[in-house]
């Protein structure tokens, strides 16, 4: 066993899961990336998408990194993927890049329902949608009917004809 085998006695060799990315990440770049992760995704599964930008695209971490902050981010409270950006930030830029990951990755969709909010407010002054939205409610409202219907009717027929079973069975519809 040669010298470069062994490590001198009393150094510790250094842990993969401990090294820190090769250039500090700038907070411009963890904004732009948890600005359009946060803007584009819809629903749950964003791990994925996570590991894909901060490990294999951009070499911010490496992969036993990222594999400890989704622990820490499934047994915290919270969004797994809002405190995966909070654990990615922090291990890249300290307190600022766990606050810029954070904001970045809540503004799209904050900015998504003020859009929305505005375009309710512009689609409500036009007269003829509203002709089209109660048409697709009372659609909306036959097809609920005509689907819950059959199975009343094979479980209870005398039920199906009460007014009272409609009324209390589905209280958000009437």
């Amino acid at each position: 066993m040669g010298q470069a085998d062994s490590a001198p006695a009393g150094d510790i060799p250094s842990s993969p899961s401990v090294a820190s990315p090769a250039a500090p990440v700038s907070l411009f770049a963890l904004w732009r990336v948890f600005f359009w992760i946060g803007l584009f995704s819809f629903g749950g599964g964003l791990m994925p998408w996570i590991h894909r930008e901060v490990v294999t695209a951009r070499g911010w971490m490496k992969n036993e990194q990222f594999l400890v902050g989704v622990a820490l981010s499934q047994i915290l409270p919270g969004v797994n993927s809002t405190n995966m950006a909070v654990y990615v930030g922090q291990r890249s830029r300290g307190l600022a890049g766990a606050t810029v990951a954070v904001v970045a990755m809540l503004t799209g969709p904050f900015l998504v329902m003020l859009l929305a909010a505005l375009s309710y407010r512009i689609v409500l002054g036009v007269p003829w949608l509203h002709a089209a939205m109660a048409g697709v409610a009372a659609a909306a409202i036959g097809m609920l009917l005509r689907f819950a219907y059959p199975p009343c009717r094979r479980s209870s027929p005398a039920s199906c004809r009460s007014w009272s079973h409609w009324r209390h069975s589905s209280p958000s519809a009437f």
